[in-house]
């Protein structure tokens, strides 16, 4: 039962690990602010350790719950 519930937790979190790590994300900062002028710089950023250490943990995850499997004879 836990090592369900712990291969289950770290495939999910491995999944959303490498989504991220390809998806990436967008940083926004406004620069200038006058009354009349407006001025925003949008960045996007991905990071490739995010996706490695998502992958790293889906496959933690599968191994868990393949040896978390029941063993009893059929």
């Amino acid at each position: 039962m836990t090592r369900t519930l712990m291969g289950t937790l770290l495939v999910l979190l491995g999944l959303g690990g490498i989504f991220l790590g390809i998806r990436g994300w967008t940083e926004k900062r406004e620069l200038i602010d006058a009354s009349v002028i407006e001025v925003t710089v949008t960045h996007r950023e991905t990071s490739p350790l995010l996706a490695a250490l998502g992958g790293i943990a889906l496959v933690t995850g599968l191994v868990t719950l393949w040896s978390a499997r029941d063993r009893s004879p059929v």
